[in-house]
């Protein structure tokens, strides 16, 4: 009986370690989510919480295609990440993503239209769209930060270093859209250490890391240990290597308003790639 009671202490001792480990687990293990003490499992659940969806909605000129109308509205999706809640929530996403844009196409074979209007908003883990606006930009970090109105999802920690070479780390976002009432795809991988990339022409230093990503990737947070380490914003021709940035670049967005003029037209921030790389 002593060497069973032994056990079953070591078994709870040995629960509350691992739940204990993982940052944010409580709040996470219960509720919808449902209960487990798979640390995996919670790491997920973390960035998973932290995830939305972030849509951008352009009003485009297409007078010249059709006299019998002036508007119409085209739509694009990224990812985003919840780094401070409250009444007004602040998203970490991807600056091509917030970037204005003087055209859009029309279809994906054309033709290339004048922007009348662009506005954003995200779609949290919960399924409720909020409205959103551009707080602030780092074009040559490719960073972004909205302002969202309203409770956008539970704020992501930031690490306060990178993650050791070949740590196991996960991502939350809606590749090519997919996104659903805590529905939220996430996908592993290793840190393979720092690179140079180059995108849109221009080259910047970020981290490499082995997992895929799709068009509506960008912008979406890489945990390590529960904690935020970095943001997507590239892939490589090779499906399982992608690009993000060192999440301590984007510490000047999280804590100013204004870090770069959000209404430059498109061409004085060098954004010539597609909406969502």
């Amino acid at each position: 009986m002593r060497k069973k009671l032994m056990r079953g202490a070591l078994l709870a001792a040995a629960i509350v370690a691992i739940v204990s480990s993982c940052v944010s687990c409580q709040p996470v293990s219960v509720g919808p989510w449902g209960r487990t003490t798979d640390k995996e499992a919670l790491v997920a659940q973390v960035a998973m919480r932290s995830a939305v969806q972030v849509r951008v909605t352009y009003s485009l000129d297409v007078s010249s295609i059709d006299p019998t109308k002036t508007h119409e509205m085209r739509f694009a999706f990224g990812s985003g990440t919840v780094v401070s809640d409250g009444k007004t929530s602040v998203v970490l996403t991807a600056w091509h993503a917030c970037a204005p844009q003087r055209t859009a196409m029309y279809t994906v074979f054309g033709p290339e239209l004048s922007v009348v209007a662009q506005t954003f908003a995200v779609i949290t883990a919960d399924g409720e769209t909020l409205a959103a606006s551009v707080r602030g930009g780092l074009p040559e970090s490719d960073l972004c930060t909205l302002d969202v109105v309203g409770d956008a999802g539970v704020p992501a920690r930031i690490a306060s270093s990178p993650p050791p070479l070949g740590a196991l780390v996960i991502y939350a976002g809606g590749p090519r859209g997919v996104w659903g009432l805590r529905m939220i795809p996430t996908f592993d991988g290793r840190y393979a250490g720092r690179s140079r990339f180059t995108v849109s022409g221009i080259e910047r230093d970020g981290m490499l890391f082995t997992f895929p990503i799709a068009p509506g990737s960008s912008g979406s947070g890489v945990f390590y240990d529960g904690e935020l380490v970095a943001i997507v914003v590239a892939g490589d021709e090779f499906e399982h290597l992608s690009y993000a940035i060192d999440v301590a670049a984007a510490a000047q967005l999280i804590g100013d308003r204004t870090t770069v003029e959000v209404s430059a037209p498109r061409d004085m921030v060098d954004v010539e790639s597609p909406v969502w790389p």
